[in-house]
């Protein structure tokens, strides 16, 4: 798998083609049990999620706990070498809607370790650029009216 993932990151900054390959990450962020430095609240949910790495390669998984500005996502593929990433999350219908929802969401890969319990890879990912504007609100309205908060 290649360490850079040049399509998303012109997608991210809404540039041209030809953007500098991006160097493989040095080494994994936060280990578990290390200090929490998030500033949204965390919401636990099971949403099935595809991962895309470039226009060829996408990876589905579930994300497990979701804010506002990133994720906890499980994918059976290991991402650590690339920077960016794009995220398709499926959004499960509320007990009020009918329909389910898509959000498009670009992000960069601060972590992936191997998560020992789900046996799956699990990519912490920090949300840059929603593709649409009406997503964030959606996203905070839905896990504050309908999901259970991590505490």
């Amino acid at each position: 798998m290649p360490n850079s993932n040049e399509h998303i990151i012109n997608l991210i900054n809404g540039t041209a083609a030809g953007l500098p390959q991006q160097p493989a990450k040095a080494s994994p962020a936060t280990a578990q049990g290390s200090k929490e430095h998030r500033s949204a609240p965390r919401f636990y949910v099971k949403w099935r999620t595809v991962a895309f790495v470039d226009a060829q390669n996408q990876h589905h998984g579930f994300i497990k706990d979701i804010s506002t500005k990133g994720a906890s996502v499980f994918l059976d593929s290991n991402l650590q070498s690339l920077e960016f990433i794009k995220l398709h999350i499926h959004v499960p219908p509320s007990h009020t809607s009918k329909a389910s929802r898509l959000i498009e969401v670009y992000g960069k890969i601060v972590y992936t370790t191997h998560d020992i319990n789900e046996l799956l890879f699990r990519t912490g990912i920090s949300f840059l650029k929603f593709e649409s504007q009406h997503d964030p609100v959606f996203l905070e309205k839905y896990l504050t009216d309908y999901q259970t908060r991590i505490v």
